[in-house]
């Protein structure tokens, strides 16, 4: 399993997954829901990397955005994840703001 952003420091990885699709919920009885085979990646990345010790793991789901921006947070299995947006469509000042955002989580 090869992810496709890792970031770490002395304190935290960050694993990242980047996806792309029209829309990154899907609708479910009337409901948007994310989409869970996204969700079991990212549980796989964080149950399978090598954690090291001390260090807080964060599995993150970045999808461009294509409507509404998404900044949400669970807990799976006692990992943190967040399922986030970036709105690849502005100046790269602010995409790169964004992105210094995302990962001071």
């Amino acid at each position: 399993m090869q992810t496709d952003i890792s970031l770490e420091n002395t304190n935290r990885k960050i694993i990242i997954d980047t996806k792309y699709y029209q829309h990154a919920l899907t609708q479910n009885f009337g409901s948007q829901k994310i989409i869970s085979g996204n969700l079991y990646q990212i549980f796989a990345y964080l149950s399978n990397c090598r954690k090291a010790e001390g260090k807080e793991t964060i599995g993150m789901l970045l999808y461009p955005k294509t409507g509404k921006d998404l900044d949400l947070s669970y807990n799976i299995n006692a990992y943190p994840v967040k399922i986030m947006t970036v709105d690849l469509g502005r100046d790269w000042v602010f995409i790169n703001n964004r992105l210094k955002d995302i990962i001071s989580i």
